[in-house]
C-alpha cells in the first residue's frame, strides 16, 4: 500500500489537467470580455452617432440606420436574431427640447456560465444583452 501512495507516474499529467483546465478557463472568460468590451465600444458609438444624427435632422429611419451601419462597420452581426433597429433602437423626446436614443444588443456567448455569473443572461444565458444610449438637445432648423 505505501509504494503505490508513493508512485510518482501519471502525476504530471494529473497537474496538467488541474492548472491546465483553469488556464483555458480564464483565457477563454479573458477572450470574452475583449469582445464583450468592444461590443459595449461600437453601441456607445452608434448611440452617439445615431441620436446626434436625429437631434440635428429629425429623421428617425436615418438614426436607426445610422447606429446599424456602425455595428456593422464594427463587425458585429446585425442578424434578425439579434439586432432588429426597430425593436432595438428606442427614441424618446422629452418637453424640455431634448432627444433620447437608446440601443440594445445581444452578443453570444461562447464561455458556458459566465454571463450568470455577472449578473446577465436570466432569459437566456447563452448570450449577453447590452444597452447604450445619448441624450442630445434637439437642434432647431
Amino acid at each position: 500500500m505505501r509504494g503505490v501512495l508513493r508512485e510518482e507516474r501519471g502525476s504530471a499529467l494529473l497537474e496538467f489537467a488541474l492548472v491546465g483546465g483553469l488556464l483555458i478557463g480564464l483565457t477563454l472568460g479573458a477572450l470574452q470580455w475583449a469582445i464583450n468590451i468592444g461590443t459595449i465600444q461600437a453601441l456607445e458609438q452608434g448611440a452617439r452617432e445615431g441620436g446626434r444624427y436625429y437631434a440635428i435632422t429629425g429623421d428617425e429611419a436615418g438614426a436607426r440606420a445610422k447606429v446599424e451601419q456602425i455595428l456593422v462597420n464594427s463587425s458585429l452581426s446585425v442578424a434578425a436574431s439579434r439586432f432588429d433597429r426597430n425593436r432595438d433602437i428606442t427614441i424618446s423626446q422629452g418637453a424640455d427640447g431634448y432627444i433620447t436614443l437608446t440601443a440594445r444588443y445581444s452578443q453570444p456567448n461562447f464561455v458556458p456560465g459566465l454571463p450568470r455569473l455577472f449578473g446577465q443572461g436570466q432569459n437566456d444565458p447563452g448570450q449577453w444583452t447590452f444597452t447604450a444610449s445619448a441624450t442630445f438637445r434637439r437642434e432647431t432648423p
